[in-house]
């Protein structure tokens, strides 16, 4: 019986128009989520899996993963509902706005707070990444010489939720995380 509903709500959506997601990136987004972000952020694209080099993607099917490098969910407020992390990619590249855009997407239960946690300019998509780390202390790389410069830059996260991590594969990683109401960043490596 449950077959059956499934197949028949499969055909509905796909004779109405609206078929479902396939891609690892947007499958498991909550349809309210998607509106919000497609409004709020209208230069920018959902992320896909093939956002990243295939090279990193299939690296990250062997580790377990499925593909997807540009999304992830968590509980980055302690609520116990499901956050989202993005990398939202601008539809018409142009160098004189933001290109990918890391955003948190926090539930309140009655709708979604969006937080743009970092503009990576430039950066060449293709690379950068996504994750959600658990709980615990996250202290800067000593491969930096200088003192945290940047809004919200720390030297140390000792975070009590789940945290963000981004970086460009192979090669760097920063944590975010959510403390008193505050985001704020360490980066781990470089």
């Amino acid at each position: 019986m449950s077959a059956f509903v499934g197949t028949l709500a499969f055909a509905v959506a796909t004779l109405s128009g609206l078929t479902p997601p396939t891609d690892p990136c947007l499958v498991f987004l909550p349809p309210g989520l998607t509106k919000v972000v497609e409004a709020r952020f209208n230069k920018h694209r959902l992320p896909t899996m093939h956002d990243n080099a295939p090279f990193d993607i299939e690296y990250e099917k062997k580790h377990g993963g499925d593909g997807c490098l540009g999304a992830d969910r968590g509980d980055y407020n302690g609520d116990a509902s499901p956050d989202f992390a993005l990398l939202l990619t601008r539809r018409e590249p142009n160098r004189d706005e933001p290109q990918t855009l890391l955003v948190a997407a926090l539930s309140d239960g009655s709708g979604w707070k969006m937080n743009v946690l970092r503009d990576w300019g430039a950066a060449g998509r293709d690379r950068l990444y996504v994750a959600t780390v658990p709980p615990g202390r996250y202290q800067r790389t000593e491969a930096l010489d200088d003192p945290p410069t940047q809004p919200g830059e720390v030297d140390l996260i000792e975070s009590t939720f789940d945290a963000v991590a981004t970086g460009v594969t192979e090669s760097s990683e920063i944590v975010y995380a959510l403390e008193g109401g505050c985001w704020n960043h360490v980066w781990v490596s470089d």
